[in-house]
């Protein structure tokens, strides 16, 4: 995971977000059953 992203597990979901300044930005909602490793690959350059 990058280092400012942040999760919250909710109701069978992860939520992950990152803090700003002035709030936070929503980045994904993904259901926590999914192979979140397999998940962060997708996004490297």
């Amino acid at each position: 995971m990058r280092p400012n992203l942040r999760g919250l597990p909710l109701d069978g979901y992860i939520i992950f977000y990152r803090i700003l300044d002035d709030g936070i930005e929503i980045l994904r909602v993904v259901s926590g059953r999914r192979n979140l490793p397999s998940l962060f690959k997708e996004q490297e350059p």
